[in-house]
């Protein structure tokens, strides 16, 4: 006789009840009736009649209560993740930021008519920032100056001298600008080049120095080309303040023509001594053209505040002067 336990085929659930005077089993778990029908060997099961009316109601009953659980607690998680997920933004006429009485914040993006860009994703209680425009960076200003040609002065044997001012015009300080004389053929071809420096050693913005260019040598030339090099001061000296200049009566020198005899005084009215007192001098003709440019030193290594010195230029011309410019710059004493 065989000891297997009796196992319900349909939901394999042990233990059925029964049999019945029909030798039928009843399932106590699905309901399911069935017949134990030995086939040689090991005993088999066959289901021979289905649950009864009641008890498959009772299930479809319940399939019918669990799927409308299963759509609740998916419409629930749903919910949820609807609020803690991102929203998707659906694109409009026009960018949209408005903040409601609660404080939070709701954004729409709007895409242009007539561009291929999608729609972009937003959080709550953020702002979209608009794509970046590109800004162009202002362009860097070059130092500049001009040259104004006044005349040429004779020199030793065929060499001579250009004489002009050199003017700032940058919006800063330049290192004493380099001015270069071109001479040229008739056809307006390059024969050769000299340069020479302004007088200062830096230039302000529209401040101008005289220039003396020696040209040596040249050969024969129909034109001069003057250009000018401006650099950005790499140095800027700080320079004494209240110095001033009190030339002496401009006198003829006994010897020579058009040499002159200059004497004068500087006095330091600031409150720091001076060294490198340099006196410039320009001598000009009539219309303020320079007819020759120099320069000297006052007397004595520092001008002590509230001192004053003495100094005095042989100053020679190729050309009548009608008078003569002065003017004094020196350097903080250490």
């Amino acid at each position: 006789m065989s000891t297997e336990a009796l196992v319900c085929p349909s939901c394999r659930a042990p233990g059925a009840s029964g049999p019945n005077a029909n030798d039928e089993y009843f399932c106590g778990y699905c309901g399911t009736q069935f017949r134990r029908t030995p086939a040689g060997g090991p005993a088999q099961f066959v289901v021979n009649v289905t649950a009864p009316a009641q008890t498959q109601q009772k299930h479809t009953t319940a399939l019918v209560l669990g799927i409308v659980a299963v759509l609740v607690g998916v419409g629930l998680a749903g919910f949820v993740s609807f609020r803690t997920s991102p929203e998707i933004v659906e694109p409009s006429s026009s960018a949209d930021v408005s903040r409601s009485s609660s404080g939070s914040r709701s954004t729409s993006v709007s895409v242009p008519v007539g561009t291929s860009e999608p729609a972009k994703l937003a959080t709550r209680d953020s702002v979209v920032a608009p794509a970046p425009v590109a800004v162009k960076p202002e362009p860097e200003v070059l130092p500049s100056a001009s040259f104004e040609f006044h005349r040429i002065q004779t020199g030793y044997q065929t060499s001579f001298y250009a004489l002009g001012v050199v003017t700032n015009t940058s919006p800063f300080v330049i290192d004493k600008p380099k001015v270069i004389a071109v001479l040229l053929d008739d056809a307006g071809k390059e024969l050769s080049t000299d340069f020479g420096y302004a007088e200062r050693d830096v230039l302000g913005p529209d401040e101008s120095s005289p220039i003396k260019i020696l040209i040596q040598d040249p050969p024969a030339h129909a034109s001069i080309r003057y250009e000018v090099v401006p650099r950005k001061a790499s140095y800027i000296p700080k320079l004494a303040e209240g110095l001033r200049v009190e030339p002496g009566e401009p006198r003829p020198a006994k010897y020579g023509d058009n040499r002159w005899d200059l004497e004068g005084k500087v006095f330091n009215d600031g409150t720091l001594g001076a060294k490198f007192v340099e006196i410039e001098i320009q001598a000009l003709d009539k219309d303020g053209k320079l007819v020759g440019v120099g320069s000297t030193f006052a007397d004595g290594e520092v001008l002590t505040a509230g001192g004053s010195a003495r100094y005095s230029n042989n100053f020679a011309t190729a050309e009548a002067v009608d008078h003569f410019e002065f003017s004094v710059s020196g350097r903080i004493a250490d």
